[in-house]
């Protein structure tokens, strides 16, 4: 394919993405069989979107058509490889102006050609507190609960890490290691392992024999935060893909595990990662809804994993088109949802027993908030103090942050179910 097309696509997906919320960067991967460069310019594209659009708006006279969204996002395409990649700005310039024909719309190429000329002269694109790379209500959100708000959201534009978990129910990280042709280095746990630049998972060596899985550092502190006892019992109640779910059961090979999942597309991808990972008769899947009990057969878990559905600000770098699809009004809808999903679990747990939210979000109304609600109600319920090697404390928990390189942004919070008082006969 050749280049000009491979703009042409990227600027059509865009459009796409930037129209429908069930149009992400994951369902082009998954079914369209993206190139590398168009993954490149469909992530690098999102990534900067906000900066991009405002640059591109400003020289034209008016607004393009929605049916012409196509014509804009490759201009904004042509903008992030002036502004972000190696490719000479004539052959940037030339090529986007090409690519308007494998859109059909030949009548474009002289604005195309006249913007990305306008374009070629200008500056780089800096953030500031007043232009950053995301939504205004993320940016206000983040300004007003840290105070490194826009190093926080400058370090969400740039490439995320790839850590890989050694499958230790198949071999040793020093094993996997002798295999990987790759520079790596271990990261905390001995089957977590960083990689100094990304490789296809598909080029893995040993990933479809299960012998490897790509998981992101901080979702790997999960698994080793979760209490389970020696052949006891554990609850990963809103499980699919099933990282975490696969992790505890690497680290605890005598533990039964019990999942649940809302989607039946999603439990389908979780049962095909067990099946590759050799887990698939090693835990019980119910298709059903968390915030009911309706699957729930009244056993008492030793621990509980509630990886709850949230806004997924911190992993914005990684996926970049939440930052299209996301609002504000998402947060209290969410908030409710975790709610709910503590509300009703908790019963299900242990006296002694511990229960670890989590989410992938760095906003304090899905995390410190949601604890604090819930600790008022439930009077036998107590913190777990967490100290980990990176981020920092919170009230009621530890927040993981994007500025470390290592980490998508990521919260954990434990709580332990208080052993009932014995009064005595």
């Amino acid at each position: 394919m050749s280049a000009r097309n491979e703009r042409a696509r990227a600027a059509q997906f865009l459009a796409q993405i930037a129209k429908s919320p069930n149009r992400t960067i994951d369902w082009y991967l998954s079914n369209k069989h993206l190139t590398a460069f168009e993954s490149e310019l469909l992530h690098g594209v999102l990534r900067h979107y906000f900066m991009l659009s405002q640059r591109v708006n400003v020289l034209l006279e008016k607004p393009l058509r929605e049916k012409d969204l196509d014509v804009f996002h490759l201009m904004l395409v042509g903008a992030y490889q002036l502004d972000k990649l190696r490719i000479p700005a004539h052959a940037a310039v030339d090529e986007s102006v090409q690519a308007v024909m494998s859109l059909r719309k030949p009548w474009a190429k002289g604005l195309i050609n006249a913007v990305m000329r306008k374009l070629a002269n200008r500056e780089p694109i800096v953030a500031t507190e007043q232009s950053f790379e995301a939504p205004q209500w993320l940016g206000e959100s983040v300004f007003e609960q840290f105070s490194n708000g826009l190093e926080i959201l400058n370090s969400l534009t740039q490439r995320p890490p790839m850590c890989l978990r050694v499958n230790s129910m198949k071999g040793t990280p020093e094993q996997y290691t002798a295999k990987l042709d790759a520079d790596c280095q271990p990261l905390w746990h001995p089957e977590t392992l960083l990689l100094h630049a990304p490789v296809p998972q598909l080029h893995l060596p040993g990933y479809a024999e299960g012998l490897v899985s790509v998981q992101d550092a901080a979702g790997q502190w999960a698994a080793h935060l979760l209490d389970v006892p020696l052949g006891g019992t554990f609850l990963d109640a809103c499980a699919a893909p099933g990282g975490k779910l696969f992790h505890v059961l690497e680290q605890h090979p005598s533990a039964r595990a019990t999942a649940v999942e809302i989607s039946e597309r999603r439990a389908t991808v979780l049962d095909e990662q067990a099946l590759r990972l050799g887990h698939n008769q090693r835990f019980t899947l119910h298709i059903g809804d968390a915030t009911s009990q309706s699957w729930w057969d009244g056993a008492l878990f030793d621990a509980i994993l509630l990886d709850a559905p949230c806004t997924g600000t911190g992993t914005l770098r990684r996926n970049p088109d939440i930052k299209l699809h996301r609002s504000h009004e998402d947060i209290a809808q969410l908030t409710s949802l975790q709610s709910q999903l503590l509300a009703n679990l908790w019963p299900m747990l242990k006296a002694g027993g511990s229960l670890l939210y989590c989410t992938c979000s760095i906003l304090r109304q899905e995390n410190d908030d949601i604890i604090e609600l819930f600790l008022k109600d439930a009077d036998d319920a107590q913190l777990v103090p967490l100290h980990l090697p990176t981020g920092q404390p919170t009230r009621h928990g530890w927040q993981l942050l994007p500025t470390d390189l290592r980490t998508d942004g990521f919260y954990y919070a434990k709580l332990v179910k208080a052993q009932p008082e014995n009064h005595g006969p």
